[in-house]
């Protein structure tokens, strides 16, 4: 028997614990980060955490979502960013994502954005759905907790994700937990 791709392995169900909402039963392999996210060649070892079949289809649409967020803010010449074209083209033609796509069309807008040196240069600005990309970096973090403990984030626990650049003022009120 010959090896098999990782994406079908992940697809096979097996019994487990799903690491994001604790179902019992089939589960199937996630990959954090998504392998949509390297294009052609998504490397051979991607993070794999057991979910089941409801979460690791729902994440779908988010994974789409903070892949073109990502993308519109990668460095035009990046070969990775070439490399998710065609499946960011294909996410553009699906009928579900039209109304993400009208929302974030009718976002942009020209402002002006200090650049590395301190010079202000005028720069395509878009509104972003923090929700969606709180709910990806929330995933993200329960998948590596699993990865690194053997086990669940306990439900007890709070994960907020915080923009960089509110750490100061969060950190100024003493409102960031540093343990």
């Amino acid at each position: 028997m010959g090896k098999q791709s990782s994406a079908k392995r992940a697809r096979r169900p097996r019994q487990g614990e799903c690491v994001y909402c604790g179902a019992r039963g089939d589960v199937t392999d996630d990959h954090v980060p998504p392998r949509s996210f390297y294009g052609r060649t998504p490397p051979a070892n991607l993070i794999t955490v057991p979910a089941c079949e409801a979460c690791n289809s729902g994440f779908g649409q988010l994974d789409d979502y903070a892949r073109f967020v990502l993308i519109t803010t990668e460095n035009k010449e990046s070969r990775t960013r070439k490399d998710l074209i065609p499946t960011v083209r294909r996410y553009a033609e699906r009928e579900q994502s039209r109304r993400q796509l009208t929302k974030f069309y009718e976002s942009l807008e020209t402002g002006l954005l200090r650049n590395g040196a301190g010079v202000f240069v005028e720069r395509q600005m878009f509104e972003v759905d923090g929700a969606k990309m709180d709910a990806f970096a929330i995933r993200a973090i329960k998948a590596l907790f699993y990865r690194e403990n053997s086990r669940r984030l306990p439900a007890a626990y709070v994960v907020n994700s915080i923009h960089y650049r509110q750490i100061p003022e969060l950190d100024a009120r003493g409102e960031l937990n540093r343990e």
